[in-house]
C-alpha cells in the first residue's frame, strides 16, 4: 500500500472519523484503530483479506 492511502485512511476513518474531547483521547484510540485495521479491517488490493492473515 502506498503511504498516501494509508494515510487518508487514518484521517477518514479514525483521526476525523468522530469529535473527541481532546487530542490526548485520539490518541488514546490509535493503537486500537491499528489493532482493527490490521486484524479486522478488510483490504480491497488484498482480495479483502486482513493484513495479519498475509504474514
Amino acid at each position: 500500500m502506498k503511504a498516501e492511502a494509508f494515510i487518508k485512511i487514518l484521517q477518514t476513518e479514525w483521526a476525523y472519523a468522530c469529535c473527541y474531547l481532546s487530542n490526548n483521547e485520539r490518541l488514546d484510540l490509535l493503537l486500537a484503530f491499528l489493532t482493527y485495521y490490521n486484524h479486522e479491517r478488510a483490504h480491497g488490493g488484498i482480495s479483502e483479506a486482513t493484513l495479519a492473515s498475509r504474514l
